[in-house]
């Protein structure tokens, strides 16, 4: 989403890609 939220928006993807 936006610069200051790249790690959470990783983490996101992760938790997508896992489930």
């Amino acid at each position: 989403d936006n610069v200051g939220t790249r790690e959470i928006d990783a983490a996101e993807c992760q938790t997508v890609y896992l489930s």
